[in-house]
């Protein structure tokens, strides 16, 4: 879920009602883990069209330090990443307390590990290419529920 900030009570009304309406209209980030450069563009700039902020890793332990510098509001994973496998990221992200809370969408080629993925602790799991039309509304749902 994204956590609206609160604004101090000493706040003047007429900055208060500016910050509140600042921050009804922030954007939600995602960080897009994908191995692929090209496939991540597309998917950067496709969430971009749906007012998602967007940043990008290449592999497993470039996702996991960007998840914890930028705190994301939702991941979106690949399951085939050099050094580690999406499986293993998602892992350590669920038992890290600093980022349990964050919602992680598979987006992967490897629909047969669908199971696996959402066994790990993921959110849902959308199979590439086709479903890259869900994800704008998927991402919404999970940050919405969470």
């Amino acid at each position: 879920m994204l956590t609206t900030p609160s604004i101090p009570s000493d706040t003047p009304a007429s900055v208060s009602h500016l910050l509140s309406h600042h921050i009804a209209d922030r954007k939600p980030t995602v960080l897009v883990v994908e191995d692929d450069a090209r496939v991540s563009a597309i998917v950067c700039m496709f969430l971009r069209k749906f007012e998602f902020n967007v940043i990008s890793a290449f592999s497993g332990s470039a996702g996991l330090q960007q998840a914890h510098e930028a705190a994301p509001d939702a991941i979106v994973l690949d399951m085939e990443l050099p050094g580690m496998t999406g499986l293993e990221v998602c892992c350590l992200l669920k038992s890290d307390p600093q980022t349990s809370h964050t919602p992680i969408i598979f987006f992967s080629g490897r629909s047969d590990l669908a199971g696996e993925a959402l066994a790990a602790g993921a959110d849902a799991f959308l199979t590439k290419p086709g479903e890259v039309v869900n994800l704008p509304e998927r991402l919404r749902q999970v940050l919405n529920k969470s």
